[in-house]
């Protein structure tokens, strides 16, 4: 993605945010010419509070990656069980990577890289320590915000779902809720 999609994305959320809806231009037909769906929508809530559209595509960026550091430490340590020294490299490695240039570019891949790092949390934890309601509905959520966020997390789900089916053998069985 270049530039003039970023600019563009930036516009579409700018009229989003003022109520005019996903326009190009003010008075025209909504039309869906952001790729990066869920992305706008995120820019144009920022853009609601009252930032700049460049501001708030930073802001969301940024916020993304730091938070996509701390899961990967995170889920190092709970799900994969590696030792806290190994998850801080690993986090230290993908702080200092060139997702910091995403921002600078006002380039949304840490923000598709988020939901997909989440989904993948998800996964993992059901293939590795199996599945009960929670962790099957995270998956679930978390494939239909990566999907909207970017085209391709439709088919990035798809695969760890696939990824799930093989390693449980079939259909992840979940226990449901206790109730009280």
């Amino acid at each position: 993605m270049g530039i003039i999609p970023i600019l563009a994305l930036m516009r579409y959320a700018q009229h989003l945010a003022e109520g005019h809806g996903i326009v190009w231009n003010i008075g025209e037909k909504p039309v869906d010419g952001a790729t990066d769906f869920l992305f706008m929508v995120m820019i144009a809530a920022l853009i609601k509070i009252g930032l700049t559209p460049e501001n708030a595509t930073r802001t969301l960026i940024f916020a993304a990656h730091l938070l996509n550091v701390a899961l990967i430490y995170l889920a190092g340590v709970t799900v994969l069980r590696v030792a806290r020294w190994a998850a801080l490299l690993a986090g230290f490695c993908l702080a200092l990577s060139v997702a910091v240039l995403y921002v600078v570019a006002c380039f949304g891949v840490p923000v598709f890289a988020l939901f997909a790092s989440l989904t993948w949390l998800c996964a993992l934890r059901i293939m590795l320590h199996g599945s009960n309601w929670r962790w099957a509905t995270g998956f679930g959520i978390f494939s239909l915000l990566t999907g909207l966020t970017r085209p391709e997390g439709v088919l990035l789900s798809l695969l760890m779902l696939v990824g799930i089916l093989w390693v449980r053998g079939g259909a992840p069985r979940c226990s449901p809720p206790s109730p009280g």
